[in-house]
């Protein structure tokens, strides 16, 4: 059983988890404000001075005497929404009971100077926003999600010299062996849609135009 001891209020509390939040572009702590929810509820939790959040003083077992579960969610303007689902800290390692998650940017995350992005936006037919659509570079593991408004950032991170080539000048990165990278993006109430790019490095790079997507 973990205890975690607040010096400067003589107070003494369980540790029922952990919680570690990274910032998936960075590897650091996530910037901005964020709000956390537990079981739909906002949490007003500690956080110790190693960034972690601390969720005290929670049943580890139910009303009913089986394993409590709970729901955590992780909103932020700068990040995609986190939802950890069937948290169970009764069956974690209580000397070490922690829960990680990596928050992805959003469009309106404050990207530095020279970072490497795809901007865009995916409608439908009608020119309405799509929600919820998944968008990636195929290939590759880098994807994300569209915001109510369908707009989207792809981003790399940890470029190396073997990502680049240089074409007419241009610096392009380099996905399967090629410059012509495919942005793919589907949602399951649509057909998938592609669109074929060259990416510069250092560039916020736009796919020219809405990803329209058909109806199934």
């Amino acid at each position: 059983m973990a205890v975690v001891t607040f010096p400067d209020q003589r107070i003494e509390a369980v540790l029922t988890f952990a919680l570690r939040l990274t910032d998936a572009f960075t590897g650091l702590e996530p910037r901005g404000s964020l709000v956390l929810a537990l079981d739909g509820v906002r949490a007003n939790v500690p956080r110790n001075r190693s960034g972690y959040w601390l969720f005290l003083n929670l049943p580890l077992t139910s009303s009913g005497g089986g394993v409590a579960t709970y729901r955590l969610e992780v909103r932020s303007d700068f990040y995609v929404t986190q939802v950890q689902e069937d948290i169970r800290p009764g069956e974690m390692d209580r000397s070490n009971p922690v829960v990680s998650l990596n928050l992805e940017p959003l469009p309106s995350y404050p990207f530095s100077a020279g970072s490497t992005l795809i901007r865009g936006v995916v409608q439908d037919d009608d020119g309405n926003p799509i929600e919820g659509a998944t968008v990636e570079i195929r290939h590759s593991s880098i994807e994300t999600t569209t915001t109510a408004s369908g707009e989207f950032v792809l981003y790399f991170r940890q470029i190396t010299p073997d990502d680049v080539e240089i074409v007419g000048g241009k610096r392009l990165m380099v996905v399967n062996n090629s410059t012509n990278l495919r942005i793919r993006a589907n949602h399951p109430d649509f057909k998938h849609s592609n669109v074929d790019m060259q990416v510069e490095e250092g560039q916020e790079n736009s796919v020219g135009g809405a990803i329209q997507l058909e109806p199934k």
